[in-house]
């Protein structure tokens, strides 16, 4: 389970995630269920096909890449900032910029192809 997921808050998120793990276990070692729920399922990934593929601007690609992250950040800005690898002024402005003061989750519809991350 913990090769299956995308770290997207890299090595300091699966120290939390361990810290946390080893702390709750009831055994002497790390099981599936002592960890997160959104770890405990496989996470799948809608790989775009030729069917299901059509072009987009980069700019609406980094919109909803942009999104999508302050989604799974659940509207943490900084957070969303540190994923995306930018300083969070440049998210602040992009955010300004584009008009969104928040984010919901569902605020930015599914794309195909694009990867699905539950909060």
């Amino acid at each position: 389970m913990l090769l299956q997921h995308d770290w997207p808050g890299n090595v300091r998120e699966l120290e939390n995630v361990i810290s946390s793990a080893a702390i709750t276990a009831n055994a002497d070692f790390i099981d599936v269920g002592d960890l997160p729920e959104h770890l405990q399922k496989p996470q799948r990934h809608h790989m775009a096909t030729e069917d299901n593929w059509r072009p987009l601007p980069l700019d609406e690609v980094r919109r909803l890449h942009i999104h999508r992250v302050l989604d799974m950040c659940k509207g943490n800005r900084v957070r969303a900032a540190q994923v995306l690898g930018i300083g969070r002024t440049s998210l602040y402005r992009f955010l300004k910029r584009a008009g969104k003061k928040t984010t919901a989750k569902g605020a930015v519809p599914p794309y195909p192809g694009y990867p699905q991350h539950a909060a």
